[in-house]
C-alpha cells in the first residue's frame, strides 16, 4: 500500500494576450540580459511549491524537478529562499529535484557545489541537465554532487539510427553507474527508444513515450480523480 510517486519537470511558458502559450526561448533571452533570471526562478519555485501542496493526497505523492538557472546559482539567499519555501508550503524535501545544466554547473563550480551541499542537505535532490552535450563533464563529475545524470536528449532522440549516439547514452549509464548515480534519459519519444535505452541500463526516461507537456493544474489533476480542495 506505499504511495505512488509519480515525477514532473516543471516547464515555463508565458500566455500571450491572445491566450496563446510563449515559448521560454522567445523571453527567457530577455531575462537573462538584464538580470531578472532569480526573479524568474524564485517566481517558479513558489508557484510550484503552492501548486505541490495543494496536490499531494495520501495515495499519491507528486515529486517536481525543477531548473535553476546560473544567476540563482551564484545569486546569495537562494538556498534560504528555498527552505523558507519547503516550510511554508510543508513540502517534502526528497520530492524535489533542482536541475543545472552541466555547462552552468562547471561555469559556476564553487557557486554550484556550495549550493547542492547546502539543499541536499535538507533532502532535495540534484541533476545535472543535458548531460553529455558539454566539453569538460567528465573531468569535473567528483565536485558535484548530483543525484541524476539527464543525458542530453540530441543523444536520446538518434539512438536508434545512430551508432555513436547509442555508445554515447551507454558510457553515460555506465560512468553513471560507477559513481551511484541514476540516468534519465531526455527525449524519449517512442516506445522503441524506451527500450532500447532501458536495455542500456539507463533508470529512467523522459519525453512524448510518456506522456506530453500540460498545464500544472490538469498534471496534478488528472481526469477521474478526487478534486482537490483548493486553498484560499
Amino acid at each position: 500500500n506505499a504511495a505512488r510517486k509519480v515525477y514532473f519537470e516543471v516547464l515555463l511558458r508565458m500566455r500571450s494576450p491572445d491566450g496563446e502559450f510563449v515559448a521560454p526561448n522567445a523571453f527567457l533571452p530577455t531575462a537573462e540580459r538584464y538580470n531578472m533570471m532569480l526573479q524568474v526562478d524564485r517566481w517558479v519555485i513558489n508557484a510550484a511549491f503552492r501548486a505541490l501542496k495543494e496536490a499531494n493526497e495520501p495515495d499519491l505523492s507528486i515529486g517536481l524537478s525543477i531548473n535553476l538557472s546560473a544567476q540563482s546559482l551564484g545569486a546569495d539567499g537562494i538556498g534560504a529562499y528555498v527552505t523558507d519555501k519547503l516550510i511554508e508550503y510543508n513540502i517534502d524535501p526528497n520530492m524535489i529535484t533542482f536541475e543545472i545544466t552541466e555547462t552552468k554547473a562547471v561555469s559556476n563550480l564553487t557557486e554550484a557545489r556550495e549550493l547542492i551541499s547546502e539543499l541536499r542537505g535538507l533532502g532535495c535532490r540534484f541533476a545535472l541537465d543535458d548531460f553529455g552535450s558539454g566539453f569538460c563533464s567528465f573531468a569535473y563529475l567528483p565536485q558535484l554532487d548530483v543525484d541524476y545524470f539527464k543525458i542530453d536528449g540530441s543523444f536520446v532522440r538518434d539512438i536508434e539510427d545512430s551508432a555513436l549516439a547509442l555508445s554515447i547514452v551507454r558510457a553515460i549509464a555506465e560512468i553513471a553507474r560507477s559513481l551511484g548515480k541514476l540516468t534519465v534519459a531526455e527525449c524519449a519519444e517512442s516506445d522503441a527508444i524506451r527500450a532500447r535505452v532501458a536495455l542500456l541500463g539507463v533508470d529512467f526516461v523522459q519525453g512524448y513515450a510518456i506522456d506530453r507537456p500540460r498545464p500544472l493544474e490538469e498534471m496534478l489533476d488528472p481526469p477521474g480523480r478526487t478534486p482537490v480542495r483548493r486553498q484560499g
